[in-house]
């Protein structure tokens, strides 16, 4: 008798997944994606390539991005897009390039309008904005861009090399204490010292002027990679102004 029962169940599997392809056949196949980032991949070892591959959101990407959206994981959005970049380390991305993947990657999975609440910093009234993603401007390197970036640290007149942050440097980024107390991991050199213990020293004893130089660098000078600031005009007090375009994990729930 059992025998007979496994024969039956055998079937039933059979005739479900054909019902299940015959109300699938028609979905359209998503496929992975090569896309562009500001870097154009000039500090990547991809295999001769300077694109990064990505693969469209699934429903249980959107389970694991909620669940962790709720418990308060400060990682879920990286953790999801390792999961959903291919063919590279995503703690090993630089940040503008980071955000860069966060935007194409909720192009290809939702499409590029986001409605989202954004609160005017005037009257604090929340404004609903249907917002295209495409229109988001992109400021690429040029090609002759070298990371380490080289700059004159002004009072004490002497070279240095500042490299930008990956996604791994977040946890140093958080606030300007973790910042200050981690500042010599960024500097790959002073006046061609590249000795971190040098160096740590000489960031204690620098100049305000010249510390301030070194910061510009990590914080983004140049202004390459996706420009977040969108402008809003408020429904309720009528300001004009620029506001950040929230990225959080609600970016990728389906809004």
């Amino acid at each position: 008798m059992p025998e007979f029962e496994d024969q039956d169940s055998v079937k039933h599997m059979g005739e479900d997944e054909a019902a299940v392809r015959a109300i699938l056949g028609e979905m359209p196949d998503v496929q992975d994606l090569d896309i562009d980032v500001p870097s154009k991949g000039l500090f990547y070892n991809l295999g001769g390539d300077s694109k990064i591959r990505i693969r469209p959101m699934t429903f249980n990407d959107e389970k694991k991005m909620a669940a962790g959206a709720q418990t308060g994981d400060p990682e879920i959005l990286n953790k999801f897009l390792n999961e959903c970049v291919l063919n590279f380390d995503i703690y090993k991305l630089l940040l503008m390039d980071k955000i860069s993947i966060v935007l194409q990657l909720r192009c290809l999975s939702y499409g590029s309008e986001y409605d989202v609440a954004i609160t005017c910093p005037e009257c604090n009234y929340q404004n609903e904005i249907k917002f295209d993603l495409n229109t988001l401007n992109i400021k690429d390197v040029p090609d002759e861009f070298t990371n380490p970036v080289e700059i004159l640290l002004p009072t004490i007149n002497k070279k240095a090399l500042v490299r930008l942050p990956f996604v791994g440097d977040e946890p140093l980024l958080k606030n300007y204490e973790l910042l200050a107390s981690n500042l010599w991991r960024f500097i790959n050199s002073v006046d061609g010292n590249s000795k971190k213990t040098v160096i740590s020293k000489v960031v204690e004893m620098l100049p305000i002027k010249d510390i301030h130089a070194i910061i510009k660098v990590i914080g983004g000078a140049g202004g390459y990679g996706v420009d977040t600031d969108i402008k809003l005009a408020c429904t309720n007090c009528n300001v004009h102004t620029k506001v950040e375009m929230p990225i959080t994990p609600d970016f990728f729930l389906g809004s």
